[in-house]
């Protein structure tokens, strides 16, 4: 499909037809999919509670684009550590490591765009339905440890060992 052909057929997407799903404690809204893009990019609005973070990894396929919306977050991004605030935006390019993690007392929500996409299908597999979105439902050691192993198999994600991949609040 070329640019053309997605312009023309591409339609808003109303939050009524947006999906929610909790995946590894966090909040996310599915706004635009691959294939409403002719798989040139996918967006959706993560909501991440206090204390919450994803383990150290690396995304092969996609580059990932990042807006903080509310609140803030510790990243790392390669090597570095950075505190991250309301409007504050960061491009991480395939390949490179990275983990956030909320150590503020508040949720932070971000605007996260793929490209190319795919990335949300691994969301949409490992998500938990939402009853309620303001709580989160409890993730066993296992689930997590099975959505790790569908995103390194399915999703050519790469997840650093525990001991390089700071998972809790006061680790980064």
């Amino acid at each position: 499909m070329d640019l053309f052909s997605v312009a023309n057929t591409l339609t808003p997407t109303t939050t009524d037809q947006m999906t929610q799903v909790w995946a590894m404690g966090v909040l996310v809204t599915l706004k635009i999919f691959g294939n409403q893009t002719g798989g040139l990019m996918s967006s959706f609005e993560d909501e991440v509670s206090p204390g919450i973070g994803p383990p150290l990894h690396y995304h092969t396929l996609e580059d990932e684009t990042w807006t903080m919306l509310e609140g803030g977050l510790t990243w790392i991004i390669g090597e570095n550590q950075h505190d991250v605030t309301d409007g504050d935006v960061i491009f991480i390019p395939r390949g490179t490591p990275h983990a956030f993690v909320n150590k503020s007392g508040k949720n932070a929500r971000m605007l996260v765009i793929y490209t190319p996409a795919g990335q949300e299908n691994w969301f949409v597999e490992i998500g938990k339905p939402v009853h309620d979105p303001a709580k989160p439902p409890e993730i066993s050691p296992e689930e997590r440890q099975a959505a790790i192993k569908i995103g390194e198999e399915k999703y050519a994600m790469v997840f650093l060992p525990p001991k390089q991949a700071p998972a809790a609040k006061d680790e980064l």
